[in-house]
């Protein structure tokens, strides 16, 4: 299991096509098929985001396994992890010698738990989904009345952002034919609100792939093929690279400017405890 326009309810035609470049991803390896496999700082930042001791936990959109793990780590009582991807679930439980940890081959609207958790955690997940909203809805659904929910997805109030914001607004260049939505601050505080949550943490991290070297090193590639998709012309890139390349020494240099990393971490708390 694992962004912008009106997309069908429910898993929806559009996430249902991505199962293949999942599966296909995942049989190629995660950490060759997804270019922030290796470099993201989530892992560590979510592993110290809520105090995970004595809990039940459920990963949603979990992949090969390895939030699941770092998690148990982290003083998880157990951990459930679902994805839709048959690869992932499959090197999951062959990575797995835990039996706290249980992985399910399952699409996340399929999934109905025995009992409820005590925390959800999704990463980079709600911005694959055809409907975001309903998407948070279902997984408040699996929490206990006193649970939490972690969620990281792209961040945009960075150089970065700002880049896609106005290609995407203006011209309809797609970041990506995977990201189905451009997930704001804004966008997560009215979703969580309507569930009858609220958004009690929010940070960022990735600092130098949303303003650093490492936005460099992902639009040289990236930039590319979102124009190419949408049938614009691909000639001044270089051109807008060597622009950027001194938009970014400059912004490293100078400690005036700050801006947020290219992920954000939200930590979501139901309004009012039953």
């Amino acid at each position: 299991m694992t962004s912008n326009g009106d997309a069908p309810t429910g898993s929806g035609e559009r996430n249902k096509q991505l199962r293949e470049f999942y599966e296909a991803a995942y049989a190629k390896g995660a950490d060759v098929a997804f270019s922030n496999w290796n470099a993201t700082e989530a892992d560590a930042v979510v592993a110290s985001s809520i105090d995970w001791v004595g809990k039940r936990v459920l990963d949603v959109g979990c992949g090969v396994g390895r939030l699941s793990r770092l998690l148990r780590d982290a003083g998880a009582d157990s951990v459930v992890g679902i994805d839709y991807a048959e690869e992932a679930i499959q090197q999951a439980k062959a990575q797995n010698e835990d039996v706290s940890i249980a992985f399910h081959c399952v699409d996340v609207f399929d999934f109905s738990p025995d009992s409820s958790f005590d925390a959800v955690v999704t990463l980079g997940t709600m911005e694959h989904m055809d409907d975001p909203e309903r998407f948070l809805s279902h997984i408040c659904g699996c929490l206990s009345p006193t649970g939490r929910i972690v969620v990281t997805c792209p961040h945009f109030l960075n150089i970065r952002g700002f880049i896609w914001m106005a290609l995407s607004r203006l011209f309809e260049v797609p970041m990506s034919l995977s990201d189905l939505h451009f997930i704001h601050p804004w966008d997560m505080a009215r979703w969580a609100s309507g569930t009858g949550m609220k958004v009690t943490s929010l940070s960022s991290l990735d600092e130098s792939r949303g303003s650093g070297d490492r936005l460099i090193e992902d639009f040289e590639t990236r930039l590319p093929n979102a124009l190419r998709d949408a049938g614009f012309d691909t000639g001044n890139v270089d051109l807008f690279m060597s622009y950027l390349r001194k938009v970014v020494t400059f912004a490293d240099a100078d400690d005036r400017l700050s801006f947020h990393g290219a992920t954000a971490l939200y930590v979501l708390e139901r309004e009012v405890a039953a």
